[in-house]
């Protein structure tokens, strides 16, 4: 990995020409490659490079992600964005991510959807929901037990991405697959199903 290399790569990404030649698909792709060359870096060897190109690429995704909703992406696409987004860190616009979510859960997409890019979507959901911290009812200080809580959008497609998973075709799925999904369903109170725990179990 050089960071000049990708320093002058973004430059001319982030150039107003360019960026308007994006299309959502170009754009995953811009997103999930820039997430996955900084995910190399070491920050204890060069902690100042590591927040420059940070920044860098924070700047980069407030430019792109928007462009991710422009048109159609595929099931590969649309996980590779939410895996890219939660691996960044973006939090500046939580919308995205929701309706990425809601993409990958309708119908037809979902058919398309390999086991790949199903665990990638799930683990992602909950990599989020653990850096958005816990739910909050409200800003009173005393709650009762009526309190409505806010659940994320993203939260309420993770059942129909696990259901679409186990409908997968089982020689299709492996060992990396697998983990990721059984990490999140036990991270994730909504989807916790013991029978389902232990048939995940099985399969690996």
């Amino acid at each position: 990995f050089d960071p000049d290399v990708f320093m002058a790569l973004t430059d001319c990404m982030l150039d107003e020409d360019v960026l308007t030649t994006f299309t959502s698909a170009s754009a995953s792709r811009a997103l999930w490659s820039s997430s996955a060359l900084l995910s190399l870096i070491d920050v204890q060897d060069n902690l100042f490079g590591d927040l420059f190109l940070r920044e860098r690429q924070l700047d980069l995704f407030h430019q792109l992600a928007p462009r991710l909703l422009v048109s159609q992406l595929s099931a590969q696409e649309i996980a590779a964005s939410l895996w890219a987004l939660v691996q960044c860190e973006y939090l500046v616009n939580p919308g995205i991510f929701d309706a990425l979510a809601r993409l990958l859960t309708k119908e037809e997409t979902l058919r398309s959807a390999n086991p790949r890019s199903l665990s990638q979507a799930l683990h992602a959901c909950t990599k989020m929901f653990f850096l958005e911290g816990p739910l909050q009812t409200s800003d009173d200080e005393y709650e009762d037990e009526f309190t409505q809580v806010a659940v994320p959008p993203y939260l309420l497609c993770v059942n129909d991405i696990l259901d679409a998973f186990m409908k997968s075709d089982f020689d299709s799925i492996n060992q990396r697959h697998l983990t990721k999904v059984i990490w999140s369903i036990g991270h994730l109170q909504g989807i916790r199903d013991d029978k389902l725990v232990e048939d995940l179990v099985k399969l690996s």
